[in-house]
């Protein structure tokens, strides 16, 4: 029997884990069946993770039998339509595999992009010889990313193993099962039973939690990330203080611990997740933090706890009520910002008839590099600025206001700002609203500012949170220069005082126009 006609399929990724099988026995690969299905490789992930060879290698260590898997591979994908470029799957990379969807009646690029968690873009980019208002036919072929995005799924889940965000139990401190099966699964990927895990390994053991959506580079970052800069091999405190900081967000994310958050939740949402849900890596009973000490390899303390701020009794609570701490933390924080003295604004009243834009003149030695912040409740207040989703402020409109999303596109910043409109800040008497829809990765930086003691401009360059909205108040100091991707806005017709970025040049004879810098 040939697989070319048992598995002549559009779309091999709708192949469950027992076709997965069939498909082994054909290309005579009857001995990896077993292992196959313990690691429940269905057809997405017998096209993504096992198209690399590092990961492909776990599971098939003879080279001659993975050169076969690999060419079987190949040869199953000459069945899948062309892409648009005329090539065949098979003649594309491995990583840029596509599948196809079918058009329907009534489909738009903005319905199926809503219906597949992707965005308009990302449709675009999998179908080149398509535009965004293009009209699609009924039974037309729409190429779809490979990798789709992490699911924003809103709604209540209720299944065997699918827990809320943050479950009843969680201040009970019931959880220590959950550590002995990591420590089980740790001890399993640890081949060469030293008590450590390699690269290698910790891939192996992140694949037996069915964390499916990771590459192959994104765990070798998870590995680098975990040994937060230092040599040699993982052990399971540092694996587990990880995970668990992931899980209660003791820190900022860095890229490693979002993709390992994004894998983490896919497996949830699937009910996939070989310890049944993200939550269960809380792992941690709340009364061993009372006497809380950690040592180095020196033995001098390293870590200590503090005092405890509060003992909160079990019942229902108001999450307001849990943070009102006496100690103020939720006041607000002074973020980074550069200094700049001595500026002078002249708006473009001040500077003559029929100008578009003012000035600001900034010290010649300023140096163009403002610093990064990632947006917070607290940091917002400094310049009195707020998220619309966590406050009940009040606020009128003083003119009628139109929502826009705007979708500012990779070439934004050189093709208009720099050489059309050239860079600025403005203020203007309305207030508006700015969503980012994007990852905060690539959303670029909202500018924030405001004036101290007459002369001292303090300006903050701030990533804003994915689909958080940050509210900006009438006569804030801000420019929109440095967006990137799609934006929702709220806004209105009104005039607005803007102002080009300018300083002395080298010889302090003209002035020269100059762009901001970020660190």
């Amino acid at each position: 029997m040939s697989y070319n006609n048992t598995y002549r399929v559009e779309d091999p990724s709708e192949w469950s884990v027992e076709i997965v099988g069939s498909w082994l026995v054909e290309i005579d690969l009857q001995n990896y069946v077993k292992i196959f299905r313990e690691m429940k490789v269905d057809g997405p992930y017998l096209l993504t993770a096992l198209s690399e060879e590092e990961h492909s290698k776990v599971l098939i260590p003879d080279q001659e039998d993975r050169r076969r898997f690999t060419q079987s591979l190949k040869a199953l994908l000459r069945h899948m339509p062309v892409t648009p470029g005329g090539s065949t799957m098979s003649d594309l990379p491995l990583k840029s595999w596509k599948y196809t969807i079918t058009v329907k009646e009534g489909d738009t690029l903005e319905t199926i992009a809503k219906e597949k968690h992707l965005s308009v873009i990302e449709l675009l980019g999998a179908n080149p010889t398509l535009s965004s208002k293009q009209k699609l036919n009924q039974d037309q072929k729409i190429f779809l990313p490979y990798i789709q995005h992490l699911i924003e799924d809103q709604t209540v889940r209720v299944s065997p193993n699918s827990h809320p965000i943050v479950p009843e139990t969680f201040f009970d401190g019931q959880l220590t099962e959950y550590q002995q099966c990591l420590q089980d699964r740790f001890a399993a990927a640890d081949h060469d039973e030293n008590g450590y895990l390699n690269v290698q390994e910790l891939k192996l053991f992140l694949q037996d939690l069915d964390l499916r959506t990771l590459s192959g580079d994104q765990m070798e970052a998870i590995f680098h990330d975990m040994k937060n800069g230092w040599e040699g091999e993982l052990d399971f405190s540092e694996l587990f203080t990880y995970l668990r900081s992931i899980i209660i967000m003791e820190d900022n994310f860095s890229a490693a611990k979002i993709s390992l958050f994004k894998a983490m939740l896919t497996a949830d949402h699937l009910n996939e997740c070989a310890l049944g849900g993200i939550t269960q890596f809380i792992n941690q009973t709340w009364t061993k933090f009372s006497q809380f000490r950690r040592h180095g390899q020196h033995g001098a303390p390293v870590m200590i706890s503090g005092y405890n701020v509060a003992i909160v009794s079990e019942g229902q609570h108001s999450l307001v009520d849990l943070i009102c701490w006496s100690d103020q933390l939720t006041e607000s924080i002074e973020p980074k910002h550069a200094v700049i003295k001595g500026f002078k604004w002249r708006s473009k009243q001040e500077l003559g008839p029929n100008k578009k834009d003012g000035e600001v003149i900034f010290p010649a030695d300023f140096n163009g590099y403002l610093p990064i912040e990632i947006a917070s409740v607290q940091n917002l207040k400094y310049y009195g600025c707020a998220f619309a989703n966590e406050t009940q402020l009040k606020i009128n409109l003083i003119n009628p206001y139109e929502i826009v999303d705007f979708q500012y596109l990779p070439n934004y910043f050189d093709d208009f700002v720099l050489n059309v409109n050239q860079p600025g800040i403005e203020k203007h008497a309305f207030a508006h609203l700015d969503c980012p829809h994007g990852d905060h990765s690539e959303s670029g930086y909202f500018i924030i500012g405001k004036v101290v003691d007459q002369n001292e401009l303090h300006l903050t360059a701030f990533i804003i949170p994915s689909k958080h909205t940050l509210y900006v108040p009438s006569n804030t100091i801000h420019s929109n220069d440095y967006l990137r991707g799609k934006w929702r806005t709220m806004l209105t017709t009104a005039d607005i005082d803007r102002v080009i970025l300018k300083k002395p040049s080298v010889n302090r004879n003209t002035l020269e126009v100059f762009s901001f810098k970020f660190s």
